[in-house]
Formats: C-alpha cells, sequence, structure tokens
C-alpha cells in the first residue's frame, strides 16, 4: 500500500537540460518531499488529534458513532491496551509505519509526470467498511492529507527541486501550481 501525492510545477531556466538530468533532480525531490510527510505528518495519523484533524470515522463507542461506551471495541482497547488511539491495535503497525522510510520516485515520459510512493506497512490494507462490520477504512485514513499539508510539501518539493539546480550550476525558478493527494 503506498501513499500518493501530485504536485505540478511550473520551472523557468531548464531548457536545454538533458531529460536524464531532470528526470534524476525530480526523484531526488521527490524522495526529499516523502520524507518529510513521513517525518512531520505520519506519526500525527496515530493520534485522536490526527483523527480529529483527518476526519476520521468514529469508532465503535466513540461519540458519533452510535454505539454506547460499554462493550464497544474502544472500550476494550482503553482496557488492554490502556488508549484509544486510531490505526492502532497492537502498535505492530504503527511501529512498522514509523520504521520503514522506503520511498520510491518514477517519472513516466509516456505521461509527463512522477509519482511518488511511500511503503506502507499491508497492515493498514484492511477496509472493515467493505465487509460491513464498520465505517473504518484504515487505508483511506492513513493516506488522507490536509491543504495546509499539501502546500507545505509543495513548497519543499519545489525548494528542494532549485536546490538540486544550483548545486548542478543552473539557475531555475519554479512554482506548484497545483496539489492533489
Amino acid at each position: 500500500m503506498a501513499i500518493g501525492i501530485a504536485v505540478q510545477v511550473k520551472a523557468v531556466g531548464i531548457e536545454g537540460i538533458k531529460k536524464s538530468h531532470l528526470n534524476k533532480i525530480t526523484r531526488t525531490s521527490l524522495v526529499s518531499v516523502g520524507a518529510r510527510w513521513h517525518g512531520r505528518y505520519l506519526e500525527r495519523h496515530f493520534t485522536p488529534r490526527g483523527a480529529r484533524i483527518y476526519g476520521y470515522g468514529a469508532r465503535s463507542g466513540e461519540p458519533g458513532s452510535g454505539r454506547q461506551e460499554k462493550n464497544s471495541y474502544t472500550a476494550w482497547k482503553k482496557k488492554k491496551k490502556g488508549h484509544s488511539d486510531p490505526l492502532v491495535k497492537s502498535g505492530r503497525g504503527k511501529k512498522e509505519a514509523l520504521a520503514n522510510k522506503k520511498f520510491k520516485a518514477r517519472i513516466s515520459s509516456k505521461l509527463g509526470k512522477a509519482v511518488l510512493t511511500i511503503q506502507l506497512p499491508k497492515i493498514f490494507n484492511f477496509n472493515l467498511r467493505r465487509a460491513g462490520k464498520s465505517k473504518t477504512n484504515a487505508n483511506e485514513e492513513i493516506r488522507k492529507t490536509t491543504m495546509s499539508e499539501l502546500r507545505d510539501l509543495d513548497s519543499h518539493f519545489v525548494k528542494t527541486f532549485v536546490k538540486e539546480f544550483d548545486k548542478a550550476g543552473r539557475r531555475v525558478s519554479a512554482t506548484a501550481i497545483s496539489s492533489r493527494g
């Protein structure tokens, strides 16, 4: 499973540069964006505050779930695990997600785009909504981003992109013109 972030960039001053060099700089910039998301935003997904920020569905027994806490999943988790953090049952998935720093950037010359893939543990592939057991979709929830996060990641991409060209002795200017998570 992976998270995807798309940034469209308008760059000036890259005329005449080899495509392979441009692709290398783009990949380096995207991997840097992956590291930033991993370092700044991933851990927030495992907190009650993050559940509110990202709009996670209410778990059984939580306010708004339509079910009282007694005999609910939330009550069980508080009693057995000592917390009610979202996306965390045993802690294995959270630990793996925070430890795994595999970022892949692919360049598609046919489509004219670059794609960043951040590998997350398979444990987040469950979708209880599909099984009809809950409104929870961990796969969707772990990948959510806010508009302010996207703006930060866009800005980081552009800064890294320009800095990589500076290292190569080329002066360029770039602007992120659109983004989506």
